[in-house]
């Protein structure tokens, strides 16, 4: 079971120095395939398969509905994927708020919560960089939304600072001028172009891309019903393959 890792253009461990401007999404897509073309030209045309989790669920949809790119590759799977961030963070928004209202119900945090319920009454539509940073890296950790397990230390790297995580999406400027842009765009209605074979992978209780993405995606898949599947891990949010490794792993395998 190989399994290849790579680092996106001004992230993690990439190297060179990636312009800002470059940072699009049709870049990150041209990239892609310039990746499988190496992958495929070394290791002879193996079987390929594109996971793809969080970010990388909105980056492999765009490549896979672009062209015929979707031949390049044996199958896709997408974890927690952001394949329609739109629809996902209007979702998350709501999670939110729901968790605030039983929390308070419960009279933990009253105060804290109550001036969250405030700050989504006067910020209805996240579309700032400010925005989202307030959403993901002060409510949604607190509320648990990244990790289900909050005991698990392996997990601490998801106490915040998400937009900037050189881990995770492009950091610096791109983060801060084009990231947001980027993630209201949704795939929703192009998905039907996807044809091969897919998994669907989630966590029931992801608060950054909560659950009902899974159906979504499933939803507007365009491969035949026997040919696509989902499958939801009861003990994780944002990340099974983290929080609940050996059965993902059995899910990855089997599928």
């Amino acid at each position: 079971f190989p399994v290849t890792i790579g680092s996106q253009r001004g992230s993690g461990c990439s190297q060179g120095k990636a312009q800002p401007e470059t940072m699009t999404m049709e870049q990150f897509v041209e990239d892609l395939e310039k990746l499988v073309a190496v992958i495929k030209s070394k290791y002879n045309n193996p079987i390929l398969f594109l996971h793809g989790h969080s970010w990388g669920g909105a980056l492999g949809t765009a490549f896979l509905i672009k062209g015929n790119n979707q031949n390049l590759v044996n199958g896709w799977i997408e974890l927690d994927g952001a394949h329609n961030f739109k629809k996902g963070l209007e979702s998350s928004v709501n999670w939110i708020k729901n968790y605030a209202q039983n929390q308070i119900s419960a009279g933990m945090d009253v105060s804290f919560w109550q001036e969250a319920l405030d700050w989504y009454s006067t910020n209805p539509v996240m579309m700032t960089v400010e925005q989202m940073k307030k959403h993901c890296d002060t409510y949604l950790p607190k509320a648990n939304g990244y990790i289900y397990d909050i005991n698990n230390p392996s997990l601490s790297y998801f106490s915040g600072g998400t937009l900037n995580s050189p881990g995770g999406y492009s950091n610096g400027d791109y983060a801060q001028k084009n990231l947001v842009v980027e993630l209201q765009k949704g795939y929703s209605d192009q998905m039907y172009k996807i044809t091969i074979p897919t998994l669907i992978l989630w966590g029931q209780h992801d608060g950054i891309l909560p659950v009902d993405l899974a159906q979504d995606a499933m939803d507007h898949l365009g491969t035949p019903t026997n040919d696509k599947s989902v499958y939801i891990f009861q003990n994780s949010a944002h990340s099974p393959n983290r929080e609940e490794p050996t059965l993902f792993n059995e899910k990855m395998r089997v599928s």
